[in-house]
Order: structure tokens, then sequence, then C-alpha cells
């Protein structure tokens, strides 16, 4: 196999995985978003699920009442400050993590990943992380432009980028979407 084929290989790869995202997106379209829920504090962001201290719960009323309650709080949260987040863990993930962490000595946790996906942060760090792939392009065409018979670094940076970022994108949209009951 030449280097012009593995190079073309490549390419049509990235391009399956950008066609594998966008059939995602097809696909969630029957999906509900849950994004603003989490990053709000109504959901979990590790099992999904609502979050309500339902202990001292008797009737439907006072569940329908508590939800009410906690979106008033989140409302007058963002009416002083709309970027606020607020992201919770349910009771039982939270102590299935803390169990984990006794357990495992894992430098990073797989639901401070998924806490960190949802975040504002994470949007910046996408925004600097598109650059990287804009630098990598750019300096692949100066590249091929000076050298185009070399090796082309460049071109497998520029790629390798390209996997990852839609990797991350790929699972971020993973999270964001529930079946709507």
């Amino acid at each position: 196999m030449t280097l012009s084929a593995l190079r073309a290989l490549i390419s049509l790869s990235t391009l399956l995985l950008m066609g594998f995202y966008f059939f995602l997106n097809r696909k969630n379209k029957d999906r509900k978003n849950i994004s603003w829920d989490v990053k709000q504090g109504v959901r979990c962001y590790s099992c999904k699920e609502e979050i309500f201290d339902e202990s001292n719960i008797q009737t439907e009323i006072q569940r329908e009442w508590q939800k009410l309650n906690k979106l008033r709080s989140i409302f007058d949260r963002i009416n002083i400050n709309p970027k606020s987040e607020d992201l919770h863990m349910c009771t039982s993930c939270n102590r299935d993590n803390q169990i984990e962490g006794l357990i495992n000595k894992r430098l990073i946790s797989v639901n401070s990943i998924k806490k960190y996906l949802y975040s504002r942060k994470f949007n910046r760090i996408l925004w600097s992380y598109t650059i990287l792939m804009i630098t990598t392009l750019t300096l692949d065409i100066l590249d091929y432009t000076t050298n185009k018979d070399s090796l082309r670094i460049f071109f497998y940076i520029y790629n390798l980028t390209i996997y990852c970022y839609w990797a991350i994108i790929i699972y971020k949209n993973k999270l964001e979407y529930i079946i709507d009951k």
C-alpha cells in the first residue's frame, strides 16, 4: 500500500466518523435533550434521573409543588447570574462514586469526566481545540506546498485532532440525550 493510499484511507475514515455523528443527530430527533436540566441541577449528571428529595413527600401534589419550588430557585439564580451552573449527583450515584473512590484509586473518575463535559469550561476548551485543528490544517497545507513528497507529519497530527474532536463530540451527544418517555 502506497503512502497516498494510506492518506486517502485516513481521510475517508474521518469522513465516516463525521457521518456517524450526523446519523446520531438524525436519530436524536425523537429524543429529549437534557443538558439544560443537568446544568441547572434538576437531573443527575451521572444517571440522568431527576433529583428531588422525596423522603417527606406523601402525595403527587407535594411532589409537583417541590418541583415548582426547585424550578423557582433555579429561575432566581439565573436572574442573578445567567451563566450560573449547578451540577449535582443524585444520592445513589454519589454513594456509588464514593465507594468506587475507596476501592479504585484512580486519578480521574468517569463521573468527573461527565461533569466536565456538561460544564461551560468544556465549551471554551472545544473552541480552542477547533483553533488547534485549523492551525494544524494550515501547517499541513504549508508543508504540502513546500514538500510534496515528504512524510507530512502535520497531516497525521491534523487527522488525529479530528478523530479526538469527533469522538468527544459523539460521547457528549450520547450524554445529552435520553429517550423521551
